[in-house]
């Protein structure tokens, strides 16, 4: 009996050493998107600002991430399923970074939907990186300047900041 406990002993602590240094960093938020426990070092994506101590998701969120972790929260709200984003640019002190993010409802359902989301902050920027010097050198096509569905889609960009900005 000693020997099968040692064992489960030996797996639960491999688990642990595994998933803290392999799990992606994340944070617990409620419906309010603050944030109600952290996961795993966020620095990267999130970080006080300076001012009147808030725990609001939106107001840590570094880097451009906040529009994303908007849309991806409220998705998951509305939807009460998982969602991600992959592929999310953002830049760490000056150097780009690529990361996928997910918002899993969590917990039991009450009237309103879920209280609770997990946000998970996955960097993938050295699975990036490792596969672009492994990728056989291609030559992308120049996208013209000139085309109509360019300047619809910079247009449709300026539109969104400036509807970011007045909110």
């Amino acid at each position: 009996r000693s020997s099968q406990k040692d064992e489960v002993d030996v797996q639960t602590e491999a688990d642990r050493i595994v998933l803290k240094s392999h799990s992606p960093a994340g944070v617990v938020v409620n419906r309010a998107m603050e944030v109600v426990h952290f996961r795993g070092r966020t620095a990267p994506y999130l970080e006080p600002a300076p001012g009147k101590p808030s725990l609001n998701v939106l107001k840590l969120a570094r880097n451009g991430l906040a529009i994303e972790l908007r849309t991806l929260i409220g998705a998951a709200i509305k939807k009460d399923a998982s969602v991600q984003r992959e592929g999310v640019s953002f830049n760490e002190n000056g150097h780009p970074r690529i990361l996928n993010l997910s918002v899993t409802p969590l917990g039991e359902e009450g009237p309103e939907g879920r209280n609770f989301f997990l946000v998970l902050f996955d960097d993938i920027t050295p699975l990036v990186t490792a596969a672009a010097k492994n990728a056989p050198n291609r030559k992308l096509k120049a996208f013209p300047e000139d085309k109509p569905e360019l300047k619809r889609l910079r247009q449709e960009l300026a539109n969104a900041q400036e509807a970011l900005r007045s909110a």
